[in-house]
């Protein structure tokens, strides 16, 4: 009757060690929005909870075993603060960030927990306009200990309606320090236009300068920018880079590594170049190295970039041209001339047995293997969400789904009411037997409520044979 933040332990062999649920109170929806992890195991994770009236942070800590240290809940009791991303400092310290409510318009929410569980402050930027949607994308903190925050936003001037990529400095007290805005203009038929822009991924070298990769619209297509500021916010360079003019570039993420940069993404939409895979290596003055791309995708998305050893690695999932399967290539690339070292494809339907795969979430990766983290939909199990490791050989060697013990799906068969106005309603429920994951079984149950719509009762039938078909009625003497 709830949907609660979970999370959930798997380990190197594929079996669920544990899994932590957050209580939601009763039919409300509440999740998890962002985790990470200190160099001792220990997990912070934030979220959202909506109590009813409203919709506030959740911040915790676990351990690696499973066991809740401390949570907290803060906000104003009377808005809606959702939090989407998190960064940890070296001593423990949670900066998270999100979205609110203030004076007519989303605007950014910035906060600092302390290790204890404490909140020590929290920014609700009021600089936006009225009747915007402003929204802070991702966190990162600078070596001498400050908050970087950038997302996108809008800004009360001649360059009209278009958002604008932001980026923003904080010192550890939560004093902004600096904020810089971004538009972009592009030329249609030799007239200038502001057009929407959205940051992300961004990353900071040793002396604190940022680099922000951002998308914005064209004409038709999706094109992509590089911009490099100073320390104190100072704009040094911006490079566009974009495949071409007939097909969308999505440049996704950027690393930092021994004083270059690698920015990575995707394109598509041009059928004679084909889609896939795209990936610079810049110098830090914004001159380039190299650049690559390939063409073996069909129109790629959930992209993830990651340095392993000598090397950068893309993760995306395309669908198959032929069967639309849905897929993931998994490619590597030499940091030292962007050389093609390998390139896999994994068909996870055929892998895993499933219908659809909802969202790639995620990859991990050790010294002999990649785990890849889903989200997906099968015809027995209903939506879970699954772990598949690969071997070395590109082979199986175990997929793991995590499914809710509650309903996988609930049909509300029929409500009645009796004489004095309460109304009975008859739901059928299918859930995933804990005993047995391949296994689905049923259960019905019977929720009241009063004549203003309080709920008052609920009562379940137990039934194992699967009853495929119940009724419900209330007899003149109000007997049901």
């Amino acid at each position: 009757k709830s949907g609660d933040i979970t999370t959930i332990k798997v380990n190197s062999s594929g079996v669920i060690e544990w899994t932590l649920r957050i209580p939601s109170p009763e039919f409300t929806v509440n999740s998890g929005t962002a985790i990470t992890i200190d160099s001792n195991g220990f997990l912070y994770l934030v979220g959202y909870l909506w109590n009813q009236t409203s919709m506030d942070v959740f911040c915790a800590k676990i351990s690696n075993e499973g066991q809740l240290i401390w949570q907290i809940i803060y906000g104003n009791s009377s808005n809606f603060e959702i939090p989407n991303s998190l960064v940890l400092s070296n001593s423990g310290e949670l900066y998270v960030s999100g979205i609110t409510h203030s004076n007519s318009k989303v605007t950014y929410y910035i906060s600092k927990v302390s290790s204890l569980g404490q909140l020590l402050w929290e920014h609700v930027d009021t600089t936006f306009p009225s009747q915007t949607w402003n929204e802070p994308k991702i966190l990162r903190l600078d070596n001498l200990g400050n908050l970087l925050v950038c997302g996108y936003g809008y800004e009360d001037n001649e360059e009209g309606s278009a958002s604008k990529t932001v980026t923003i400095k904080f010192n550890s007290a939560g004093v902004q320090l600096w904020k810089k805005y971004k538009s972009t203009q592009i030329t249609i038929d030799n007239n200038l236009y502001f057009v929407d822009s959205w940051p992300t991924d961004f990353t900071l070298d040793t002396n604190n300068s940022i680099y922000v990769v951002k998308n914005y619209n064209d004409e038709f297509f999706t094109k992509s920018a590089t911009i490099k500021y100073d320390h104190a916010g100072e704009e040094l360079w911006l490079i566009n880079q974009y495949f071409d003019d007939e097909s969308s570039t999505l440049l996704k993420s950027i690393l930092f590594h021994e004083n270059k940069l690698f920015v990575g993404g995707y394109k598509n939409g041009n059928p004679d170049e084909g889609d896939g895979f795209v990936l610079h290596s810049l110098n830090l003055d914004g001159s380039s190295n190299w650049s690559q791309h390939s063409s073996d995708q069909y129109v790629p998305s959930d992209f993830f970039m990651s340095l392993i050893s000598s090397t950068i690695c893309l993760n995306s999932r395309f669908m198959d041209s032929d069967t639309f399967e849905s897929v993931i290539n998994s490619s590597t690339y030499s940091i030292a001339n962007g050389s093609l070292q390998s390139s896999n494809e994994f068909y996870l339907n055929q892998a895993s047995n499933g219908i659809t795969v909802g969202a790639f979430l995620g990859v991990t990766f050790n010294s002999n293997s990649k785990s890849f983290i889903l989200n997906s939909t099968y015809s027995t199990h209903g939506t879970v969400y699954e772990v598949l490791q690969f071997d070395a050989a590109n082979s199986l060697i175990w997929n793991t789904k995590y499914v809710s013990q509650n309903s996988i799906r609930v049909n509300v068969l029929e409500t009645v009411a009796d004489s004095s106005s309460n109304t009975f309603s008859l739901i059928s429920s299918f859930y995933v037997n804990e005993q047995d994951a391949e296994q689905i079984s049923q259960k019905s149950y019977i929720i009241k409520y009063n004549s203003i719509g309080q709920f008052v009762s609920s009562y379940m039938i137990s039934d194992t044979v699967g009853t495929s078909s119940l009724r419900l009625f209330v007899t003149n003497n109000n007997e049901l």
